[in-house]
């Protein structure tokens, strides 16, 4: 059939033929997608017989979709992450993405690994230079002005959350990447942040401490007031949620340093109300948890005993 139709010889004809599969896209999109898959079909074109990266932007195939995609995903495995990103804005909004939900939840997971990929590469950069002042590398992770370190926490997480509602197949070459460049840029900041700390004596002057938090922060506020605990709430959570109280009159998000070691039963006990002049970690009976006001608090998963403490 196609063989008998003549090709658009004049840049015109090109011209009027684009326009009108573009207005069969916007008016009749099911008939334009059973004519497309039906020449797709009879030309025998398959994802896996072009190079995406090399496609127009006009999506005028179905597996013009999929050959993008897959090529981004390429760029993802092999770190280019600026290309990906690149080629991703020119065909985000392809017909064949807008027409099956499927295919778009593919496509957000791809923009969420080349933002994951993007957000590390520009973390690294800040880390290079960064000093043995663990004051600097506070700042920097919860830096505002849009290259805070937090950020990369947060691309993590929407991608992992992400990922687990996607039905289609994503590539895993992609997804191990992503997680390998998140995982070596965590190491950098996390070795770099405790040489600091360490060198400095545990301490960060000017920097609010968890065992503080109820004497300088929850108890000079007027009654009544609500104080929330709530376990392992990262930082950019945190960010997230004032982001969300759009009708609050006052919100106010400050750092503080947790109780050593960093782990449930210790980090909750640190922001009890007696906290700032009697913490201390210590060992009960053969269990591991913290002292507050002499009172032995263990980690609650483990059991629920609480004891009266000797000179803690």
């Amino acid at each position: 059939m196609l063989k008998n139709i003549t090709e658009p010889g004049t840049p015109d004809q090109q011209k009027a033929l684009r326009e009108v599969a573009k207005r069969l896209r916007e008016r009749h999109p099911k008939a334009y997608e059973a004519l497309a898959d039906g020449i797709q079909s009879e030309l025998g074109l398959t994802a896996e017989q072009v190079d995406g990266s090399r496609l127009g932007a006009i999506d005028t195939f179905r597996f013009e979709e999929a050959a993008v995609v897959s090529a981004c995903f390429d760029l993802i495995a092999e770190e280019k992450f600026s290309e990906a990103s690149g080629l991703m804005a020119s065909r985000e909004e392809s017909f064949w993405v807008n027409l099956d939900v499927g295919r778009k939840t593919v496509w957000a997971v791809c923009r969420l690994m080349v933002d994951l990929g993007l957000v590390a590469a520009s973390a690294c950069e800040t880390i290079a230079k960064s000093n043995g002042n663990p004051s600097l590398w506070i700042e920097r992770y919860v830096s505002t002005g849009g290259d805070g370190w937090y950020l990369l926490d947060h691309a993590q997480r929407r991608l992992e959350g992400f990922l687990a509602s996607v039905e289609d197949p994503v590539d895993e070459r992609a997804v191990a990447k992503v997680r390998t460049v998140y995982e070596n840029a965590v190491r950098r900041m996390t070795d770099g942040f405790v040489k600091a700390f360490q060198k400095s004596d545990w301490t960060v002057p000017g920097v609010l401490q968890q065992t503080r938090i109820w004497s300088d922060v929850v108890a000079s506020r007027p009654v009544p007031v609500a104080y929330l605990l709530v376990d392992a709430m990262r930082y950019e959570m945190g960010q997230e949620l004032v982001g969300r109280l759009t009708q609050a009159t006052e919100v106010v998000i400050r750092p503080a340093i947790a109780a050593l070691p960093s782990i449930t039963p210790v980090g909750m006990a640190a922001l009890l109300s007696g906290a700032a002049g009697t913490f201390s970690v210590v060992t009960m009976k053969g269990k591991f948890g913290a002292s507050v006001d002499g009172t032995f608090l263990p980690d609650p998963s483990g059991s629920t005993e609480v004891h009266e403490v000797e000179g803690a």
